[in-house]
């Protein structure tokens, strides 16, 4: 999963596809290893001057493997620079959704909202993702109706049997969820976390799930099954080609 991830962050539109390798040339994980395409993989083009090992002879110290990062940059840059924008569809987005920080309010305010705008954007042709395996579980009765054919519902329940065997493993249970944030936020407890989360699902059909870091091959409404932790989540997402994300708000009351 670790070189899966970091492979397809690579294929990110973002980064414009120029890539830059950087690492210190004695790992395990060697740049032909993290750039070789496979039947399902798409191979990155990098040249051999894109490939800055920190542990090269020609480095006489710290600020020589700097010069040598920022030369390596200065190329990919100039390359950026001459692209122009252009008109796209919005079949053509790929929008990535996470929840921060939920509250009481979440479920009934924000999440419906993103929602809704996921709903347009998928009628629209484009794919929005919606993820975190710890937010969902409690209510993933409420998605697998939602699977467009039954191999997608049973993807969706593998995902979750993943998770209830990792947390067994542990000796621990789904209720140590929600955080000490969400508690105070109004939230009682795992249920209605997931509930709220599933809101900025919309109503769409879903179309595929993901393993964390795999790209998805449908358009429309995707599942990605990824850690709840913000961070992670957000990772994982970039890996999976989304190139815009929602990460939904907090919303700070003012009591008196």
């Amino acid at each position: 999963m670790p070189i899966r991830t970091i492979h397809n962050i690579s294929l990110n539109p973002n980064f414009g596809g120029e890539v830059m390798v950087i690492g210190l040339g004695c790992e395990k994980l060697q740049p032909e290893r993290l750039l070789t395409g496979t039947d399902d993989v798409q191979a990155i083009p990098v040249e051999s001057a894109s490939i800055v090992s920190l542990q090269d002879e020609k480095h006489v110290g710290f600020q020589s493997m700097v010069e040598d990062i920022l030369q390596v940059a200065e190329r990919h840059l100039q390359k950026l620079n001459q692209r122009q924008r252009e008109t796209c569809p919005a079949s053509e987005l790929v929008v990535g959704m996470q929840c921060g920080g939920s509250d009481a309010f979440s479920g009934v305010t924000a999440n419906p909202a993103v929602g809704y705008a996921s709903d347009l954007l998928v009628r629209c042709g484009a794919t929005v993702m919606f993820s975190e395996v710890t937010e969902v579980r409690d209510a993933i009765h409420l998605l697998t109706p939602r699977a467009v054919n039954e191999e997608v519902g049973k993807r969706l329940l593998e995902e979750m049997e993943w998770y209830d065997n990792y947390l067994n493993m542990g000796k621990t249970d789904r209720s140590a969820n929600p955080s000490p944030g969400n508690k105070k936020g109004g939230l009682a407890n795992v249920v209605e976390k997931a509930l709220g989360s599933i809101a900025k699902s919309g109503k769409s059909a879903i179309v595929e799930v993901l393993s964390p870091g795999q790209r998805p091959t449908k358009r429309g409404l995707i599942y990605a099954a990824t850690p709840a932790s913000d961070f992670v989540c957000g990772t994982q997402q970039v890996a999976s080609v989304s190139p815009c994300k929602c990460l939904r708000p907090v919303v700070v009351r003012r009591t008196a």
